[in-house]
């Protein structure tokens, strides 16, 4: 298991997550390199820049089974961000 967003997500599961963001934008490829940083070198948390969480909530718009639960942080994050005016 791997932290993010508070979250403990299992590494298939973000490992097949980040297979989906290496096709994307520089920027998609850039969180799915450090989420393969993150696997690779046995991290316990991956820390996210305000950035990396919009990639992952739009890249989690319909989630697959195991990351349900980062997507509703995120979008729970992201909502109050937006009520309090943080952008």
């Amino acid at each position: 298991m791997i932290r993010v967003a508070g979250v403990d997500v299992r590494r298939s599961a973000l490992t097949k997550l980040a297979l989906t963001l290496r096709h994307g934008t520089p920027r998609e490829r850039y969180l799915a390199n450090r989420i393969g940083q993150a696997i690779d070198g046995n991290w316990s948390e991956l820390p996210l820049h305000p950035d990396d969480r919009a990639v992952l909530l739009a890249a989690l718009e319909d989630p697959p089974a195991g990351l349900e639960e980062l997507r509703a942080v995120l979008l729970q994050e992201f909502t109050w961000r937006q009520r309090e005016g943080l952008g």
